[in-house]
């Protein structure tokens, strides 16, 4: 349910008996279709009702107002919004002073996209009556979809000292986050960055570029001439609290922590014990280390120290001498994955001889794969696989699957529909569905997307599929862990869904097609899956966003460099050596680029398309879809609106074609459609 079903209507004391009867029965009502879990028959006929009442309350003289404002707000639940504002402003002319009739036209607005209207209601509910409704969050959000990051992390954050437990602000100041970066090393801000980072159940990887920064400040990364002081880094809570967490997206922190992981190795080695000033920083570097597989750049010294280390305890193991590989197998958890190790002593042997605070990681290092591997097993299969150029996508996500991912996400449960509609002016959603909403997730990976579909949105069913088994096996040991239990994940190849009979009322399909060697091919199976009037959601490579990707996918074939470990770690090191350079910077602020997978995914891959907005229409003419439009940055929804303001749809791909040939950078995430079948 929406916010809006939270606010009660302040109209003046009513004193017809009757119509405060009516209100109270319709309060009842709306509280039980807020209810989680009741079946939707049950929720149909309490919104039957409370429809019936607020027309009940329009006959009454005193409860006109109230009758208007339940039935605006249940239109506003049901995306109905010209209705919904309709009523509303009825309302709004019987009890021009109800703080809550403000914040439900406000929420009309925001769906209808007319942000400055939002803005200006939910303003106008606080000033009638702070406490009266949640228009201070509601306030925030509008920033944040105006592209008013800064504004909106600034509101987020004061909204949390107030009200500490909700989190949903949470999930939303880390939204923003993303999007922002500190000035200077802000003290009161790193403690706020700080206790998130050590808060359960959210996205801490939203807070990289943000963490990053201040660190940035700190240290003056920026100035090759600044001296670090070890001992400070070791007692920086912000470092220690991040580095288990996420992946640093700043050229500078990357060269840091390889640093760092230099300095770690010499000095055990050098010391001949674990250090116990420097154990929490060797953990969080292991972790690290872990979490981007092992990416960052190392030295051929290093390389040369860890073949004798390795050799060396291939010794030691032979002739049982345990206690004499624990530190050395440490110190080559900041560089390898240990399961690869086959000297390596049982977990159990091992646990008695490694620090307590090291148990976790070597779990993560043996037994984490061993019961992958074990999931894996498991998978069952819906279509054969073809050969080509899928059985070779298939083998690179089963080397690296991709993302690497370790936590979702958490917001308010919604319906997907009425989500959709907020998104993209020109989809209209049906208010006549019954029963669940089957979701088809075609080339799932690891499965966060589809994870997050399933426990995002209200009454819907997931099936998610890929080539891969080993990511398959990934996402559903994540999903297991987060008690999802709504989704299936099976192996099946796009290129042969007809094998599976059943049609769903939603496909989404990003970051698939353009891997195919046809990818038209692969867009026909998906259409025949949808049943008439579905939604489709694609995402596709746009050429002129990945123009520097294609050009060091040039040089990395030109100098004949695989997708091997070594490789992709030298390559990245020469691309790190230019990161001053202006036409890298994208690149270098992609999370992609701080981790194996991603690095691979991003310029090691074995198959990749491109396309311009031009191309896409001459696609969708041979498909039977209609265009409704593109998921968009606030910069991009902006840009548009202004050149082409005779659009209110936003979904005219020749003006699409036209802008992005202006701007170049423009869907630099992907272009993500939304489509519907006829």
């Amino acid at each position: 349910m929406t916010e809006a079903r939270q606010i009660q209507s302040h109209a003046a004391p009513l004193q017809d008996r009757e119509a405060q009867r009516l209100e109270r029965q319709a309060a009842w009502h709306v509280d039980r279709m807020g209810v989680r879990g009741i079946p939707r028959s049950e929720q149909a006929f309490h919104l039957r009702e409370a429809r019936r009442i607020g027309q009940a309350l329009l006959g009454q003289t005193s409860g006109q107002a109230s009758g208007h404002n339940l039935l605006g707000r249940l239109a506003l639940e049901a995306g109905e919004f010209g209705k919904a504002g309709q009523h509303l402003n009825q309302a709004l002319r019987l009890n021009p002073q109800d703080a809550g009739i403000h914040f439900s036209l406000g929420h009309v607005a925001l769906q209808r996209q007319q942000l400055a209207e939002a803005a200006g209601r939910f303003r106008q509910a606080m000033a009638l009556d702070s406490e009266a409704t949640v228009a201070d969050q509601s306030l925030a959000y509008v920033k944040f979809r105006s592209g008013m990051y800064a504004e909106a992390f600034s509101d987020y954050r004061t909204l949390i000292r107030r009200y500490p437990n909700r989190w949903t602000l949470k999930t939303r100041l880390l939204d923003c986050a993303e999007r922002v970066q500190a000035d200077y090393d802000d003290p009161a801000l790193s403690d706020d960055v700080v206790e998130l980072l050590q808060t359960d159940d959210l996205n801490y990887q939203s807070l990289a570029p943000l963490a990053g920064s201040l660190l940035r400040h700190r240290y003056q990364l920026q100035d090759p001439d600044s001296r670090i002081d070890l001992a400070a880094l070791v007692a920086d809570p912000l470092l220690n609290a991040a580095l288990p967490r996420l992946l640093f997206v700043h050229p500078e922190l990357d060269e840091l922590l390889a640093t760092l992981r230099t300095t770690c190795l010499h000095h055990h080695l050098t010391l001949g014990d674990f250090d116990p000033q420097l154990l929490t920083l060797l953990q969080g570097l292991a972790w690290y280390g872990l979490n981007c597989e092992f990416v960052l750049a190392e030295t051929d010294d290093e390389t040369a120290t860890l073949d004798n280390l390795v050799a060396w305890c291939a010794e030691q193991s032979a002739q049982g001498n345990i206690s004499a590989v624990a530190l050395p197998a440490c110190l080559l958890a900041l560089y390898r994955p240990l399961h690869t190790l086959s000297w390596l002593p049982a977990p159990d042997a091992l646990r008695g001889v490694w620090p307590d605070c090291l148990h976790a990681l070597l779990a993560a290092h043996l037994q984490d794969p061993e019961q992958e591997q074990l999931q894996v097993e498991k998978i069952l299969s819906l279509t054969p696989l073809a050969g080509g150029v899928s059985a070779a996508v298939q083998t690179q996500y089963e080397e690296n699957p991709y993302p690497r991912w370790q936590h979702l996400p958490r917001h308010s449960p919604t319906d997907y529909m009425a989500a959709v509609a907020a998104e993209i002016p020109a989809f209209k959603p049906r208010t006549s569905r019954q029963g669940r909403l089957h979701i088809l997730v075609a080339g799932t990976g690891t499965g966060r997307h589809a994870i997050h579909l399933a426990r995002h949105f209200l009454d819907t069913r997931v099936l998610a599929v890929d080539l891969s088994r080993r990511s398959l096996a990934y996402g559903e040991t994540k999903a297991a862990q987060l008690d999802i239990t709504n989704i299936e994940f099976r192996q099946a190849d796009i290129l042969h869904l007809h094998h599976v009979k059943q049609q769903f009322d939603v496909i989404e399909c990003s970051g698939v097609l353009h891997h195919m060697e046809d990818p038209m091919a692969g867009w026909h199976q998906l259409c025949s899956r949808l049943r008439p009037g579905g939604l489709m959601k694609i995402g596709l490579y746009s050429t002129r966003a990945r123009t520097i990707i294609h050009q060091l996918r040039a040089i990395i074939t030109e100098q004949g460099l695989k997708p091997t470990p070594s490789d992709i770690r030298r390559f990245r090191r020469s691309v790190l050596r230019e990161a001053g350079a202006p036409e890298l910077a994208t690149l270098l602020h992609s999370v992609d680029f701080y981790s194996m997978s991603g690095v691979r995914d991003l310029l090691f891959h074995v198959q990749e398309h491109t396309f311009t907005p031009a191309e896409l229409a001459n696609m969708i003419d041979e498909l039977p879809l209609s265009f409704l439009g593109f998921v968009l940055p606030a910069s991009a929804r902006r840009s548009y609106q202004h050149f082409f303001p005779d659009d209110p749809l936003l979904n005219r791909l020749d003006n699409w074609e036209i802008l992005e040939r202006d701007n170049p950078e423009l869907f630099g995430g992907m272009y993500q459609l939304y489509l519907r079948k006829e």
